[in-house]
């Protein structure tokens, strides 16, 4: 399952509100998280890389996994692509 960072999903959403109407070709918009999706041992790694001392422990819900599986479909962006918007990506800056 894609995932994304609370505020870079709000800030999509805020840069979607002031884009200029005449650039609006549709009444739907999905804001999707990046892939492919790392693991939890990717991101146990990029947190160690950062905080070399965090304890990270994994405790799967085999029955959550199970419906998380079920609800994951790809994305069909191809009516994004054909108005020239196609895939954006909103980086946010580190301070």
């Amino acid at each position: 399952m894609p995932i994304i960072y609370y505020k870079d999903a709000a800030r999509a959403i805020v840069k979607l509100g002031k884009a200029p109407v005449k650039n609006i070709k549709t009444v739907n918009y999905l804001i999707d998280g990046f892939k492919p999706v790392p693991t939890a041992m990717e991101l146990s790694q990029a947190v160690k890389a950062k905080i070399p001392d965090a304890l990270i422990n994994f405790k799967p819900d085999i029955e959550l996994q199970k419906i998380v599986d079920r609800l994951i479909l790809p994305l069909d962006d191809s009516n994004a692509k054909k108005n020239g918007h196609g895939t954006r990506h909103i980086t946010r800056k580190n301070s």
